[in-house]
This record gives structure tokens, C-alpha cells and sequence, in this order.
């Protein structure tokens, strides 16, 4: 994601729309076959209906963290996730207390999206470097 794709307005639907591309990217782009067979294939129990984050941790486990060290290694990747279903979603209540709270937190919208990607970077490089 370049510079020019971070939202730079206080515009909640900017942010959104960020919020959402980079679920698109980081989220989804983890397909849950692979990591079905890299869990098979150490004879790993994992349930059919899991999807991609939660067979991730199973496959950062397989890797040698701990279950603290694979929860702070997913944690922004869930987060990412569930804000992205929730302001691009049809929840307004919700999604307005989202805006609040990630304005409140972080003083705007921009802040708290590089934050996040901030987050994001290190979780990628952790899972890079364990996969």
C-alpha cells in the first residue's frame, strides 16, 4: 500500500474504504487450503469450518510460538478484520461508535489507520518469517 492509499480526509467512508482494501490484501489473502494441508500434513487437528486467521494460528503454533505469542500475532489481522465488517457494513450505530472510539484514540481517522497498518507490517513479518 502506497503513501497515496492511506486516508488523508476525516472522512469515515475514506477510512472504510481503506480499512476494507487492506482486508482485501492482508486477510484474505491468506487461503485457508494451504494452511489446511500445512496443518495435514504435520498430522495437526483443525475443524473444516475454521477459516483462514484461525487456521494461521494454529499454523504459527505448529511453528513454536506460544498460544500468547500466536494471539498477539493475529490480534491486528482480527481486528483489521472485524473493523472492516463493521464500517463497511450495515451496522450505523455500531460503525459510528467505531469512528468515535478510533478518533478518540488516536485524535483521527488517518492516525489510527496507520497505526493499525503499523501493527499489521510487524504481524506480516512475524508470520513471513515463522511460514
Amino acid at each position: 500500500m502506497s503513501v497515496d492509499e492511506y486516508p488523508i480526509t476525516a472522512s469515515p467512508e475514506e477510512w472504510a474504504n481503506a480499512l476494507l482494501a487492506l482486508d482485501q490484501l492482508i486477510v484474505e489473502g491468506f487461503a485457508s487450503k494451504p494452511l489446511r494441508a500445512r496443518l495435514q500434513s504435520k498430522n495437526h487437528p483443525f475443524q473444516k469450518d475454521w477459516g483462514p486467521l484461525r487456521l494461521l494460528q494454529e499454523c504459527l503454533s505448529l511453528a513454536g510460538l506460544d498460544a500468547d505469542e500466536c494471539t498477539d500475532v493475529i490480534e491486528p489481522l482480527k481486528k483489521l478484520h472485524y473493523l472492516r465488517s463493521k464500517v463497511k457494513g450495515h451496522a450505523a450505530g455500531e460503525r459510528d461508535k467505531l469512528i468515535k472510539a478510533a478518533r478518540t484514540e488516536h485524535g483521527s481517522l488517518s492516525k489510527h489507520f496507520r497505526d493499525l497498518a503499523t501493527s499489521l507490517w510487524r504481524s506480516f513479518d512475524r508470520i513471513t518469517e515463522l511460514l
